[in-house]
């Protein structure tokens, strides 16, 4: 395991691996960079539809997905001395809301 990890989060209707593509292999080929980080993704489930369109039974909460976030980091991820999150679009908005009730608990 490297000391750094660089987790990606997608957004609406996509998923880690067609948002970022070879992003991790960028990152792995940095001669600076690579031998530090190790590049994840966290992913959720979306639909194409548009989002106001889902029933709301269906919808996801940002909240949710931030709390399934701070699990996947807390259980999966702890043993990495330092994390940094990229979002896009809607990943930047669960990130935003990781970070908003971590600093809450503290």
């Amino acid at each position: 395991m490297k000391p750094l990890l660089i987790l990606c989060v997608h957004g609406l209707g996509a998923t880690g691996q067609n948002t970022w593509g070879q992003f991790h292999r960028l990152i792995d080929e940095d001669d600076s960079l690579g031998p530090l980080a190790d590049v994840k993704f966290f992913g959720f489930k979306t639909s194409k539809t548009r989002w106001s369109l889902l029933p709301s039974s269906r919808k996801q909460k940002v909240s949710d997905l931030a709390k399934g976030l701070r699990t996947e980091i807390d259980e999966r991820y702890r043993d990495y001395a330092s994390i940094v999150l990229v979002g896009h679009s809607m990943g930047g908005l669960v990130i935003r809301q990781y970070l908003v009730s971590r600093s809450k608990k503290k």
